[in-house]
């Protein structure tokens, strides 16, 4: 039946291209071909401004660079003469959705379709036998990738950065031992835990891949037109990103960010860090509520209504992925008051300066990560911790390390060898043996130097304060380091996986992180106290388990429930023992601010607080499970037995997220489930009483494997093709969607492990 439902998939995958590859009227000919520019039989250039592009079939060749930058296409379709797509041909289409290539391809060249972010599945021709390097790279959006036996290389970087990316392919190929070592490389890739949508996915976008959310404006301090046309001029309009709303630079709206689908919601408060409260309870919002239900609070704060969340957090915090992709194309200058820079808070943004104010402390994980036109950036001396990959793929990071060695603005090379702002080095790229870091450093950055196998000798100056996290990791051949007197923090695996025997610790020395050093390194201690023993956000990711240490597993894999009786805890995937401890208190202060900075208002009197630590062997709390899934079961509370009963949690940024919650039976009791990928408090509360006894069915879970291995679908993947407006105008991009979703729907494929 698989082979029949296949073979007729194929057909109409024919049938489809046929139809798609006959050519133009001579009439549509004729007002197309000035947009085509040729050499013999290569597309040098197109040059028009359609959306819906169909190649002629006197192409053989789609040239260099071809489309690079187009902004309009969105459909693209590649007749059977075109036997060769070369170098950045298609580089950068972020509009590009649909691509049909013909049978008469042989080739997808190095970055041929690198950065086409709109891109979502794609199929390739059994005719080709190489896609080059890069060919697919930062696909952000490409699901599903359809490779024939007949293609024998394939580069392992044609699809990096690839984060949502199944590979369907038929056994015993080059395409299977490909997928084996993409699944393992994707593992490292610093989004694939972190970003659970991408802009432009949620199910209300348009056309233009812009969300179908309102405009809100903070509101001015007066009334005075000058102020408010200075609001009018800080306002960014039209950065809908996904699932947030920019709101002048300080404020956005991005629901629950584990749903794909983006709600409308109103901005009540302007958290504006350059006013001296954090919050301002003015001119609240009462989502959803009628003046007159005054009586029934409980009842306005319905996760239908949405969750608000805001770019800046308390006026401390960039939150986390709080511009991620968004289009600034400018300068930013971060206000004053902030302390920390969140994790993916401008990751692959177009911001191309930045400025941080005195006062910023912590550069999160993948803060700029892939900002390719970030050239310049300035930290200030107050920068105490840059975590890994904050840096990494700037435009800025990437220049030094391919040798330029002009550096304008505040980042300045020191020495030839050292990247630095501020007095934070970000990067090195000497070869030296013996290595000195420059007297005008404070803080190393994490990794800055990792991975420098030529390195044996190192000498850090008075002058550093912090190591940074893995900065000389894997510098295999490093056997001493003077360390300077005046370092207060080593952090986590600064020096892992070299060959220092001994090292001298300074008395000035308060922290040390884990796995600092070798095992086998003695450490000698010049002060009276031994620093404090601190562990850094990677160690508490679920899947840096080397990074904690483990040790030998002993007990059956599972979840183990204490504290709270009659609870019971799985984890999708668990490939070792862990510990759910659950506590139940009275209050929860985390969720009361939250709450407070949401609603202007005290959290429902009925909300029942948990709080949940999470760990392994180790003993270290886990709060990232990035990929996998902790479903938990808690009894429900005797206060809300006969309620409707929603849930909230509060993500790293200390802002609430609604989480989705219901009703099971286990053995006859009726308990609450629900299931998170972030550990923090929950609070379970009701939002009025449930009408009939029809809104109480239950659904019967087994106890058993509860606290064993989620034994979840791991068989095949079913893509889901949205077929978008472009495509509906043609009858054979319809056809191509039926078709192509049967083969892959019964095509053998690898899901990641």
């Amino acid at each position: 039946m698989r082979g029949r439902i296949r073979v007729i998939g194929a057909l109409i995958v024919a049938v489809a291209l046929v139809i798609l590859s006959l050519p133009s009227s001579e009439a549509d000919a004729a007002g197309t071909a000035s947009d085509f520019k040729m050499e013999g039989t290569t597309l040098v250039k197109y040059r028009g401004t359609a959306n819906t592009v169909s190649v002629p079939d006197t192409v053989e060749t789609i040239g260099e660079s071809a489309f690079e930058g187009n902004t309009n296409v969105e459909l693209i379709v590649l007749p059977a003469s075109v036997t060769k797509i070369e170098s950045y041909a298609f580089w950068g289409c972020e509009k590009l959705e649909t691509v049909v290539l013909g049978k008469g391809l042989s080739e997808v060249g190095d970055f041929a379709f690198a950065r086409c972010s709109g891109l979502k599945q794609i199929s390739i021709p059994s005719n080709v036998s190489r896609i080059g390097l890069m060919a697919f790279a930062d696909c952000m959006r490409l699901e599903d990738v359809s490779i024939p036996p007949e293609t024998s290389d394939i580069h392992e970087t044609a699809f990096d950065g690839c984060i949502r990316l199944a590979i369907h392919y038929e056994q015993g190929t080059a395409a299977e031992k490909f997928a084996e070592k993409f699944y393992e490389r994707q593992k490292n890739m610093p989004e694939y835990e972190d970003i659970g949508s991408i802009p432009g996915d949620s199910e209300t976008s348009d056309s233009t891949g812009k969300e179908d959310v309102e405009e809100q404006d903070t509101k001015p301090d007066s009334d005075d037109e000058s102020n408010d046309k200075q609001q009018q001029e800080e306002t960014v309009t039209g950065n809908e990103m996904g699932n947030s709303k920019v709101v002048g630079n300080r404020a956005v709206v991005f629901l629950d960010n584990s749903r794909e689908t983006v709600y409308q919601g109103q901005d009540n408060h302007s958290n504006n860090p350059e006013t001296s409260e954090a919050v301002t309870t003015q001119n609240v919002v009462e989502t959803g509520m009628d003046s007159s239900d005054s009586d029934n609070r409980t009842d306005r704060f319905s996760i239908q209504n949405p969750l608000n969340k805001f770019t800046v957090v308390d006026g401390k915090i960039i939150a986390d992925q709080a511009y991620y992709q968004a289009p600034l194309n400018y300068g930013f200058e971060v206000p004053e008051g902030i302390t920390e820079i969140g994790q993916f808070s401008f990751a692959r943004s177009s911001v191309k300066n930045v400025s941080l104010p005195d006062g910023v402390e912590t550069v999160s994980y993948g803060a700029f990560y892939h900002c390719d036109e970030l050239v310049d950036i300035a930290l200030p001396d107050s920068i105490r911790n840059v975590e890994p990959n904050a840096f990494v793929h700037t435009g800025l990071v990437d220049a030094f390390l391919n040798g330029q060695n002009v550096i304008g603005g505040k980042a300045y090379v020191e020495d030839d060898d050292f990247l630095i702002s501020g007095s934070t080095l970000i990067a090195y790229r000497g070869h030296d043996k013996e290595v000195h870091i420059p007297d005008s450093v404070r803080v190393i950055a994490a990794q800055s130097l990792c991975g420098h196998t030529e390195i044996e000798n190192v000498v850090i100056p008075d002058s550093v304060l912090v190591i940074g996290e893995g900065a000389f990791e894997d510098c295999e051949n490093l056997t001493t380091v003077v360390i300077g007197d005046c370092v207060e923090a080593i952090k986590d695996r600064a020096f892992y996986h070299t060959k220092l025997v001994s090292v001298s610790l300074p008395a000035s020395l308060d922290e040390i992180g884990l796995l600092a050093f070798p095992s086998n390194t003695e450490r000698v201690y010049n002060g009276s106290n031994r620093p404090t023993a601190t562990c850094e956000n990677s160690a508490r990711r679920l899947s840096n388990d080397a990074y904690r240490d483990c040790g030998a597993e002993t007990d059956e894999p599972g979840v183990t429930v204490v504290e709270l009786p009659d609870t019971y805890a799985s984890l999708e995937g668990a490939s070792r023992a862990y510990v759910l401890r659950i506590n139940t208190p009275r209050e929860s202060e985390n969720i009361e601010r939250a709450w407070e900075r949401l609603y202007g208002q005290n959290t429902p009197d009925n909300m029942n607080f948990y709080e949940l630590i999470f760990f392994d062997n180790s003993g270290i709390p886990l709060n990232k499970l990035g990929n996998q899934y902790l479903t938990v079961y808690v009894p429900i509370p005797e206060n809300l037995q006969n309620q409707r009963i929603e849930a909230v949690t509060l993500d790293r940024n200390g802002q609430l997220e609604a989480i989705f919650c219901d009703r099971v039976s286990l053995a006859g009791t009726q308990y609450i489930r629900f299931r998170v990928n972030q550990i923090s408090e929950i609070g379970l509360y009701g939002t009025g009483e449930l009408s009939n006894s029809s809104q109480i069915q239950c659904e019967e879970v087994s106890l058993e494997s509860l606290s064993g291995i989620a034994k979840g679908n791991t068989g095949e993947r079913v893509a889901e093709f949205e077929i978008s407006t472009v495509v509906r105008r043609s009858i054979g991009i319809i056809l191509l969607a039926v078709g192509s979703v049967m083969l892959v729907l019964h095509r053998p494929v690898k899901r990641r492990k």
